[in-house]
């Protein structure tokens, strides 16, 4: 997979160079031969797209590059990074295209009608029609983001060009010049378009939400395997599409051998490498499946922390005796969402209401402020 979504990478972007350059020359010159800021416009998008498309040219190579010492999870991230500087090139020309056009409303210039710029227009159409089909195609084969984020280009460009044919027919049987208009609307479709891909793209980089699919794979995996009690702390490293790594914590029998626990583990890990591709390591938490006057009492303290705030939950609960009294400790649950201040004070009535619940148990509390997924 890795290898076709570098291939088709490449492919989109030698084709798009190649069209995006011509439409560009082509549209620039039917621009100033109408006097049109919506086709000059238009024609600008192009040349930034030839340019978008040597960026995902340069970045599908250099994405598709094996892991080094200095990058051991290798380079699929930089398709985030294209990405984003294709959206940044967008909303670059999508800024510079507003002003001129509303600088054009102030001080209007006469459009000129050549049949032959409209039938540029025109083919302009086809061609970004062409390679928006041909890029979503790949991205969506692929599952490369930077090849959707093309064809969602090409989409734009497909309204803005048609939007340029329609105010240019307007003028050509009404006299009503719209051109300047019409440019405005094309820039703030261009700057939407280019703000809604870097913000895509951004997100991955900045730190997304764990994929809930992969998610429910590697725990489907997991509670299926023979020995394995329960799993906790499943966390997912994204390094690029398709490329994760992930750590999750194993509820095992605390009376096993350390050498059975460990070959539980090691399945575990081997399992949901061959099914899933993701590299997986695991910590093993000893769990008293046994004792009975464990399993009472963390029932209890499950039930009160529910009635307290059921977004709560706890994981790792030890109960054991320590001179005349038991002692308690178990990892709170907090949502990430939660601020500092609203998790103290959870703690804080945590504390106090399994005090209250019987003084000859003392409980230790560990805050896990970890990654939860909230619904």
């Amino acid at each position: 997979m890795e290898k076709d979504r570098n291939y088709y990478g490449m492919l989109s972007g030698i084709i798009g160079v190649l069209c995006n350059s011509l439409l560009a020359v082509v549209k620039i010159i039917t621009g100033m031969a109408l006097s049109s800021m919506a086709v000059l416009g238009d024609g600008f998008n192009n040349l930034s797209d030839a340019v978008s498309s040597v960026i995902t040219l340069v970045g599908a190579k250099v994405s598709g590059k094996e892991a080094d010492e200095e990058h051991p999870f290798g380079h699929a991230r930089m398709e985030y990074v294209a990405s984003a500087v294709v959206a940044v090139l967008i909303i670059q020309v999508g800024l510079t295209l507003l002003r001129d056009s509303v600088q054009r409303i102030f001080k209007p210039e006469a459009l000129s009608l050549y049949p032959m710029a409209l039938a540029m227009l025109f083919l302009s159409v086809l061609v970004k029609g062409g390679l928006f089909i041909f890029n979503r195609r790949l991205g969506k084969k692929s599952g490369s983001k930077l090849l959707l984020a093309t064809a969602k280009d090409s989409f734009f460009d497909i309204i803005t060009t048609s939007l340029t044919i329609a105010t240019t027919l307007i003028y050509a049987y009404t006299k009503v010049n719209l051109d300047a208009y019409a440019g405005v609307i094309v820039s703030v479709v261009i700057i939407i378009a280019g703000a809604d891909i870097l913000k895509e793209m951004l997100t991955p980089l900045i730190g997304a939400r764990m994929d809930p699919e992969l998610v429910s794979g590697i725990n489907d995996i997991i509670k299926n395997e023979e020995g394995v009690l329960g799993s906790h702390d499943l966390v997912i490293h994204n390094y690029g599409p398709e490329e994760n790594m992930a750590t999750v914590h194993l509820e095992l029998d605390k009376e096993l051998r350390l050498i059975d626990a460990h070959k539980i583990a090691d399945r575990v890990e081997k399992d949901v490498f061959e099914q899933l591709s993701v590299p997986l390591v695991t910590h093993i938490d000893p769990s008293d499946i046994n004792d009975q006057r464990t399993k009472r009492v963390r029932e209890r303290v499950v039930k009160i922390i529910e009635a307290l705030d059921t977004k709560l939950s706890i994981h790792d609960f030890q109960l054991v005796k320590e001179g005349g009294r038991y002692k308690a400790s178990f990892d709170l649950m907090v949502p990430a969402s939660y601020s500092k201040e609203v998790t103290r004070e959870r703690k804080k009535q945590v504390d106090e209401l399994l005090t209250a619940m019987n003084s000859r148990y003392a409980f230790e509390i560990t805050l896990d402020h970890g990654i939860k997924e909230e619904r």
